[in-house]
């Protein structure tokens, strides 16, 4: 616990403001996810992540993965992949960087499905060890 209070007392007023954006977020994504649909969840982020802090300062595209990752570890409830990628997709935007989200289902007899999202062909957020064993079945677009 007191590792975790030094790290945050070491962090810049920008990077408080977006771990508590993040938060606000995955909490938001978790709420509506269980009420509504995909697209009306992603657009009440959309209109959320424009009028909370840090309004678009990100300017090194690797700290919304971290951000999301941090966020993600240190609230105590859980937040699904689909519920990481939407928030990490709508930070990316919001600051100017194009991402995809991807949904899979796994290869395998077992259902189990995952969400991802992508910078230039690269996975940004939602990386397994066992990726391979994920079939993309679409590239969500947001409406």
């Amino acid at each position: 616990m007191i590792t975790t209070a030094r790290k945050l007392v070491s962090l810049s007023r920008g990077e408080l403001l977006l771990l508590g954006t993040t938060t606000v977020l995955l909490l938001t994504s978790r709420a509506l996810l269980t009420l509504v649909r995909l697209d009306w969840t992603h657009r009440a982020l959309d209109r959320l992540v424009r009028v909370l802090p840090p309004y678009a300062s990100v300017r090194d595209p690797d700290t919304i993965p971290w951000v999301v990752a941090v966020t993600d570890a240190y609230i105590p409830i859980y937040f699904s992949c689909l519920m990481r990628a939407l928030v990490g997709e709508r930070l990316f935007a919001v600051n100017g960087y194009r991402t995809q989200i991807h949904l899979g289902v796994a290869k395998d007899d077992e259902f189990e499905a995952h969400a991802w999202v992508e910078r230039r062909g690269e996975i940004v957020i939602g990386e397994l060890d066992e990726h391979a064993r994920f079939r993309p079945l679409d590239t969500y677009c947001p409406p």
